[in-house]
């Protein structure tokens, strides 16, 4: 089809659903009967229109993403399947419309999403983590997130130890067949060269992952170190790389030590940690990835680099039931299937612990958050962290006597129905 003799008008503004530039183009998936009218394709919801941004790149570049968006989205969501795909474009001036028929009652708000995620290029994120049961679930919805794209993980002690975690980190991308996706192995010792660390084994079993005794992976680590490995990326990507810390900080405050521009390189670190406003959940002062290494928060925190904390003010209130899980099992997702065997020990310890008929989604939420920041609202201000003494690992902020210091943000808010919702549709899907 060409649409290169019609006129084609720019949707209205109450035809607008979802606008984004990418590629020198503006944009829009939106309901554009305007388009229907010059087309003669009344069939359609949902459409992609764009327009050229002054002398823009050429149009083949925004065509050759939608065209692959077709596949990435048929296989994001058994669900949704366009009927056609791909049926034209039209080059007119500054004007491109890239039409995909979509049957109206199949095209959901989280299809139509994925559909924009898959057009905008996504996201670089590489995980920093401590696998770790609600790790694991993490990883998992990370890998089934159109929205970014996993470049590495790093490991971490914290619910394990880190050669357990590299292990573990190794032993879950060969369950989701993504052995493309580099290891690099973080520290063994805090920042200072502490060795008396906090194991949370007692949460997710000695192995980490609900004493299941997996069989060793088949992969290596590379022979970075993970610290070196954040930098180079960093420095391979400036700006656009994400890293989303799942437990302590001494990797990323290791990275900032071996290079000053890491903290001007990389895109943003999303901290799972912290307890603002609340109690802890090691002691009343402080929340375990942050007491598992506090000189190494304070570094992050007061680096000047673009961080988000995500503190346990805002992932207890994200919970998954017991009827979650049951979901989960009644599911044919190969993620969901695979989580349902070693939630068992995960759920048993917060019942116990908090006497809660569910689990805290720690770890996914902050994800989530990596993935789609329109999830949380935060503040923002200085943030320390006490090192020393009964409180340490105690985060705070202050107003005047670190104002010199630079500001964080701080997650104060999360749509927990959303992030429910999502990691439940990415692991059943998988």
């Amino acid at each position: 089809m060409d649409l290169r003799s019609g006129f084609c008008p720019w949707p209205s503004d109450d035809e607008r659903k979802s606008e984004v530039t990418v590629l020198g183009f503006e944009i829009i998936v939106g309901k554009s009967p305007s388009v229907e009218r010059v087309t003669g394709l009344t069939d359609m919801d949902w459409v992609i229109v764009a327009r050229l941004v002054g002398e823009g790149p050429p149009v083949g570049d925004l065509v050759n993403r939608v065209v692959n968006t077709t596949s990435v989205v048929r296989l994001q969501s058994k669900q949704y399947t366009p009927a056609i795909g791909l049926l034209g474009f039209g080059n007119c001036g500054k004007y491109i419309f890239l039409l995909n028929r979509i049957p109206t009652r199949k095209c959901q708000d989280s299809q139509r999403r994925q559909l924009m995620a898959a057009v905008v290029e996504p996201k670089k994120i590489i995980i920093d983590t401590d696998p770790g049961i609600d790790d694991a679930m993490a990883i998992f919805v990370a890998l089934r997130s159109p929205e970014v794209e996993v470049i590495g993980l790093t490991t971490i002690y914290g619910n394990v130890y880190t050669t357990l975690a590299t292990r573990n980190a190794l032993h879950l991308l060969e369950v989701a067949g993504r052995t493309d996706i580099p290891v690099a192995e973080g520290s063994h010792v805090t920042i200072t060269k502490g060795t008396k660390l906090r194991i949370a084994d007692f949460v997710h079993g000695a192995d980490g992952l609900g004493n299941q005794n997996f069989p060793p992976p088949v992969g290596k680590p590379v022979e970075q170190s993970a610290a070196a490995f954040l930098v180079e990326q960093a420095t391979l990507y400036p700006g656009k790389v994400t890293v989303v810390a799942l437990g302590p900080l001494t990797n990323i405050a290791l990275a900032i030590q071996l290079d000053p521009a890491f903290t001007k390189n990389i895109g943003q670190i999303v901290v799972l940690g912290g307890a603002f406003a609340v109690n802890g959940n090691v002691n009343p002062a402080a929340e375990a990835n942050i007491f598992g290494d506090p000189d190494a928060a304070d570094i992050v925190f007061t680096s000047g680099a673009d961080v988000l904390a995500v503190g346990i003010n805002v992932t207890h209130q994200v919970v998954m039931t017991d009827g979650d899980r049951d979901r989960l099992a009644s599911s044919n997702g190969k993620f969901s299937q695979y989580l349902c065997k070693i939630l068992d020990l995960y759920f048993s310890y917060h019942h116990d612990a908090y006497c809660t008929k569910g689990v805290y989604l720690h770890d996914p939420t902050a994800l989530l958050a990596a993935v789609n920041p329109s999830l949380i609202t935060y503040t923002e201000g200085v943030v320390r962290v006490q090192t020393i003494g009964i409180t340490r690992g105690l985060t705070f902020g202050e107003v005047t006597e670190w104002s010199d210091k630079p500001s964080v943000k701080v997650a104060v808010t999360v749509d927990a129905p959303a992030v429910l919702k999502l990691v439940m549709e990415r692991l059943m899907d998988s």
